[in-house]
């Protein structure tokens, strides 16, 4: 299934379970320097950028024990999450085509 932008930028605004993925999957582009120290070390294009990566990789390593966003995390998330909506798209467009 081909998703917009606009649709993509929705989900990642309202849709929690697409919220968590998408911190997850943004997460696992950061390099692994960047994952330990949650933070951006490398302007490369992937992951979160620097304005975001230390509180959206604490949220990822929250996800990864179990937890779900609530109450302002999702506010927040919400807020921060459209802008990545291009990263999100070429992994489901990966995804589409390793199923395919």
């Amino acid at each position: 299934m081909s998703y917009t932008k606009e649709q993509i930028q929705e989900k990642l605004k309202s849709d929690i379970r697409w919220m968590e993925r998408a911190v997850l999957v943004l997460f696992d582009r950061q390099t692994s320097d960047e994952q330990l120290d949650l933070d951006t070390h490398h302007m490369n294009g992937v992951g979160f950028n620097g304005m975001d990566a230390r509180y959206l990789s604490w949220v990822a390593t929250y996800i990864r024990k179990g937890n779900h966003l609530s109450g302002r995390h999702i506010e927040k998330v919400g807020k921060k999450l459209p802008k990545y909506w291009k990263q999100i798209l070429d992994e489901i467009e990966k995804r589409e085509s390793i199923s395919a």
